[in-house]
């Protein structure tokens, strides 16, 4: 017995192993496997495990259905632990579709073998397909049922796989494109019978190219096979293909790469599609539809019919055309037809229509307007006509013709009289010598009205006879280009001369040769000429030359100063204290200055001598035939002295001086660029000296003009170049002694010049303009330093930044502001704005404006060096302040000083009474500080505490 069951478990092995590997056929195995079963199922335990490691799922079953024993390849088919499946009957585990199927299986399996394909619903709530054999087995005589179960779902997917790939490759075969497939090098590996005939020979293992030469149709680009292996995309290519045999065949060309898993090219494949008889037929049919186009646009006839039973409508294509409309559209109701109809005419056509339905008359013709496709209206003329067919149907018909060409004419005429009556220059015509019409500007310009001149000569218009070489050049013209223009001297009505610029053309038509002639009075242009010359040479505010006319004139007095050996001098003039006048009473008494100024050089002056503006308050002076040059110092020193009384404007005694320097001709130089680069030097020495004074030109000067021209030059590139630093004065409470918050202070970091403070380069700023990118800067750097703070170290601490005239006065600031707070992540309360009080005081009530919106935001605002302005209190009262600082010039004569104590004092008091901050500049000694704190001052700096720092080190001095 045992010998017999180790042959038999010998056998078993080796039916495993063909079951795993897949090499038996399932049916054999599972029939094998189900007699192994029999054997082991009395065997030892030991054999048991082979039944385990089998991939099929085995079981033993009583008769009754119940599952006695499985294996776990049984469970896992089912999708349980065999410890839920024994014990369960099998019919559970199969579809409700194949149950009786099993019960027949288990039945016939009692007797003898029996097999066949069921599904089984699984413990996934899926449905699998199975092999299942049933074979009959007696253990201790107890007959019992071996089932055997082979999961076919690889199977089934194979076969479907391999069938779904025998109906491609058949649909393929069968398709009407040629279908190829290229290797990664570019050769036929596959090809379908399309592709045979398309090649005109056996293209296999040929390179795509040499089987399919492919060349571009002229509609779309050639195709490449390298540009597809390289992963381009084609579909719908147009192309020509030149075969073996010599066809020429248009095809759709369509490619596409092929990957494998991994990404990398398999190879092309790619479908030729034969639109040979197509684009034959295309062509065909546009030559017949060109054919008939032109017959319809030579007619330019529409029909329409409409069948007054059913209210359908049939419209012929050359009225569809009329309205923009396709061959397949607009074939519906008559109600869709209506609605294209303009809506001031369509009640009316509706009514027409119906009108002769009712009361036909042998034709009637209307006039209306349809919508165009694409929007606009197309004028139509149609012939209605009523026909009635056998059978009593009735049908209202109509034949369209387009006259929106001859109505827009017929407009373009009107339009064309009444612009040519409107005109603003005079239109004669005239034919033979005589005029035959005339417009309503002729009158105007002449005086004469049209029924005086028509049928006269016009040669009676010219205020003297052409000589005749003119009448022939203008003849000449006439004969050559059909046009002449030029200016002609003519008489108007009164007898007044004038000067005309006249176009005259010929018009020939069947009435014969007209002439068009069109003129226009340009005495009046010449006047806006010399206006508009006067203008671009002159200074709108004041009148006096321009820089353009200024340079004239100085070239020119340097050529005639050259000819005759004489002398001349160039005067600059800049006014003092021009700017906080402007800054505090505002523009309009800036520009009264400025023209009061104006008149009293100009009264100064001799006839021969130019005073000029060349902007802002910067004057040039041209002094002609000087006979030595102390002649130009008392006329300068002349200007001082009238420059320095007072102008009476706005009820106010406004006093300021002028700084002027004197280049001189030859001596100072012999060019006009020289002489003003040397006066521009000698006034910014005499404003160095004191100013309210005048200075002539020497040698010596040149190094401060190079200096300040290099700091000039150099400053407008700062910002860019990222030269300029910042450094930070800490302000310090008076009660604890600790660090609050800092003033940010630029500095210059030249490379040329190392560190330049801003005693040196800030009045440059404030002339050139260049404060306000400076400022912008000062603005957002602080800002930004500030918030890495605020984000590191927490909120305590703000920063003071000082606003030049040139920001307090931008329309947007607040706007600015609130976008750099935004940008930044600042907290708007640690940002404090520093202002003087001349920049409030120019226009209070825009400054009360642009100091409200900044409140709204949360920025503090501080009035820098209070006390050295002219602030109305009234006003001061009234801005939405929240600091003030005292100027240093009241702290550095405390304490001792009683005029100094008194005026800090009132300070104290007066930003106490307006709840207002208090902070002190400019403190150096402890004995300042100690009267500050005992007079209440909140906050104060200066260099008794520290001089500015780096902001590494203000951080340290807030945070630490």
């Amino acid at each position: 017995m045992i010998a017999a069951l180790q042959g038999r478990l010998a056998e078993l092995e080796e039916t495993l192993e063909a079951i795993r590997s897949r090499s038996v056929d399932a049916l054999v195995v599972n029939e094998e496997v189900g007699d192994s079963i029999f054997i082991l199922s009395g065997a030892e335990d030991s054999y048991r495990v082979l039944v385990e490691e089998m991939n099929e799922g085995a079981a033993t079953v009583a008769l009754d259905g119940t599952i006695l024993y499985c294996n776990g390849s049984f469970g896992e088919i089912i999708g349980l632990p065999t410890a839920r499946i024994v014990g369960s009957p099998i019919h559970a585990y199969v579809d409700p579709r194949d149950r009786m199927v099993m019960e027949a299986l288990l039945e016939k399996g009692a007797a003898e073998k029996s097999k066949d394909e069921i599904r089984l619903a699984t413990a996934r709530d899926d449905t699998i397909p199975v092999y299942a054999s049933v074979s009959k087995a007696c253990i201790d005589g107890i007959p019992l049922l071996c089932v055997v179960l082979t999961d076919l779902t690889e199977q089934k997917h194979t076969e479907a796989f391999l069938a779904s790939q025998r109906l491609a490759a058949s649909i393929l075969e069968q398709a009407a494109e040629a279908t190829i497939m290229c290797d990664a090098d570019g050769r036929v590996v596959r090809a379908n019978t399309q592709a045979y005939r398309l090649a005109g020979r056996n293209p296999l293992y040929l390179p795509f190219d040499e089987a399919f030469p492919l060349a571009s149709s002229g509609r779309d680009r050639g195709f490449s096979l390298r540009a597809v292996r390289a992963g381009e995309t084609v579909r719908g290519l147009e192309a020509a293909l030149s075969n073996a045999r010599g066809d020429a065949i248009d095809v759709l060309v369509s490619a596409n790469r092929v990957n494998d898993g991994k990404g990398r090219s398999l190879g092309c494949a790619v479908t030729l599609m034969d639109v040979t008889e197509k684009r034959s037929a295309e062509r065909q049919l546009q030559q017949t539809q060109a054919q008939l186009q032109a017959s319809a646009e030579i007619a330019q006839l529409g029909f329409w019919e409409r069948d007054l039973e059913t209210d359908r409508m049939h419209v012929s294509v050359q009225c569809k055309q009329h309205i923009g409309y396709a061959e397949d559209e607009l074939n519906g109701e008559f109600s869709d037809f209506i609605r294209l109809l303009h809506p001031e005419e369509r009640q009316s056509v509706i009514d027409a229509m119906d009108q002769y339905i009712e009361a036909p008359s042998p034709a009637r013709e209307l006039e209306f307007r349809l919508r165009h496709k694409n929007g606009s209206d197309r004028w139509i003329l149609c012939r209605l006509s009523l026909a009635e067919e056998s059978g009593g149907q009735r049908k209202l018909r109509g034949v369209h013709l387009d006259i929106t060409r001859s109505r827009r004419t017929e407009e373009e005429l009107r339009l064309a009289a009444r612009a040519l009556e409107s005109a603003g220059e005079g239109v004669m015509i005239s034919q033979g010598g005589r005029i035959l019409s005339v417009n309503r500007a002729f009158t105007a310009i002449t005086g004469y009205p049209a029924e005086e001149v028509i049928g006269r000569k016009y040669d009676m218009l010219y205020a003297e006879t052409p000589r005749p070489e003119q009448l022939e050049a203008q003849r000449a013209a006439l004969r050559s280009t059909g046009a002449w223009q030029g200016e002609i001297s003519a008489r108007r009505r009164s007898g007044e001369v004038y000067l005309a610029w006249a176009s005259l053309s010929v018009v020939a038509d069947s009435g014969g040769r007209h002439y068009v002639a069109v003129f226009s009075d340009i005495s009046l242009n010449r006047a806006v000429e010399e206006r508009l010359h006067y203008l671009a040479h002159h200074d709108s505010l004041t009148g006096l030359p321009n820089r353009a006319l200024f340079q004239e004139r100085l070239q020119d007095m340097v050529v005639r100063a050259q000819r005759h050996n004489s002398r001349f001098a160039v005067l600059c003039i800049d006014l003092d204290h021009f700017k906080p006048i402007n800054d505090a009473l505002g523009h309009e008494v800036g520009d009264q200055v400025l023209q009061g100024v104006a008149q009293r050089l100009s009264c100064c002056l001799r006839k021969s001598d130019t005073v000029a503006r060349l902007g802002g308050d910067e004057f040039m002076v041209l002094l002609d035939e000087l006979h030595d040059v102390d002649e130009a110092g008392w006329m300068a020193q002349n200007m001082v002295e009238l420059l320095a009384e007072p102008f009476n404007l706005a009820g106010q005694r406004l006093r300021l001086s002028a700084s002027i320097g004197i280049a001189c001709y030859p001596l100072d130089g012999k060019s006009a660029d020289m002489l003003r680069r040397h006066a521009d030097q000698a006034m910014y020495i005499a404003k160095g000296q004191g100013k309210n004074a005048y200075s002539f030109f020497s040698g010596g000067m040149s190094q401060q003009a190079r200096e300040r021209l290099f700091l000039t030059n150099s400053l407008r590139g700062a910002v860019e170049r990222d030269e300029l630093v910042l450094n930070y004065q800490p302000r310090i409470c008076m009660q604890s002694g600790t660090v609050v918050g800092a003033e940010a202070l630029v500095r210059w970091q030249s490379p040329e010049h190392g560190l330049i403070l801003p005693t040196r380069f800030i009045g440059l700023a404030e002339e050139t303009g260049m404060i306000e990118p400076i400022g912008e800067w000062v603005l957002k750097t602080a800002c930004r330093q500030m918030a890495q703070w605020q984000a590191r170290y927490g909120r305590p601490g703000f920063i003071s930044v000082n606003l030049s005239p040139r920001q307090f006065n931008q329309k947007k600031l607040a706007d600015r502001i609130a976008a750099l707070i935004e940008e930044t992540g600042l907290e708007p309360t640690m940002l404090e704005l520093e202002i003087t009080e001349s920049m409030v005081m120019g226009d209070p009530e825009k400054a009360q404006e642009t100091l409200s919106r900044l409140a709204r935001l949360g920025v503090r605002v501080s009035l820098d060096d209070f006390g050295t302005g002219y602030s109305s209190l009234s006003h001061l009262r009234q801005f939405p302040l929240q600091h003030l600082k005292i100027d240093k010039s009241f702290i550095s004569d405390l304490p001792g000083d009683a005029d100094a104590e008194a005026v800090t004092r009132a300070i104290l008091g007066l930003a106490s009474s307006l709840r207002l901050g208090c902070t002190a500049e400019g403190v150096e000694t402890p004995a300042q500080r100690d009267f500050l704190a005992q007079e209440g001052c909140e906050a104060w700096q200066g260099y008794l505490f520290s001089k500015p720092v780096l902001p590494e080190a203000l951080a340290e001095m807030l945070w630490n």
